[in-house]
């Protein structure tokens, strides 16, 4: 707006590019000095309760060792199955031709993986929580 408001005052010889870039600068100079002087207004209560609290590092880290190791106590067919269709995100079908077994085959072993896997990082996930 302002610029069309101005065209008729611009001077510049080649582009108009700098000419615009000097108003876009202005328009944004004028609004940062215009909030400066204003004082932050404090976020309610509700919303500063919505944030999550910020994520534990050391936390994170003994929980995926915690999962490494309930899954490396999987039978390799059951982990094979679980890392390849859950975590690599592989079709169900090219896993079975992978594996060289039948589709239905793939999908009980993710099955009884994913059981399996929760049975045995359920433990770790009890200690950790009554150690805090």
């Amino acid at each position: 707006m302002r610029a069309h408001q101005a065209a008729a005052r611009c001077t510049s010889e080649g582009s108009i590019r700098g000419w615009l870039v000097k108003i876009l600068f202005n328009i944004c100079r004028d609004q940062f000095r215009r909030n400066r002087g204003r004082p932050a207004e404090p976020w309610p209560a509700e919303v500063l309760d919505e944030i999550p609290a910020p994520r534990n590092p050391i936390s994170d880290h003994e929980t995926r060792i915690d999962i490494l190791t309930a899954l490396a106590q999987l039978p390799s067919e059951l982990s094979q199955v679980l890392l390849m269709v859950d975590l690599a995100g592989w079709p169900l079908s090219e896993v079975a031709d992978a594996l060289g077994v039948a589709v239905g085959t793939v999908k009980s072993r993710g099955w009884r993986a994913r059981n399996r896997l929760q049975e045995l990082y359920q433990p770790a996930l009890q200690v950790a929580t009554e150690e805090r």
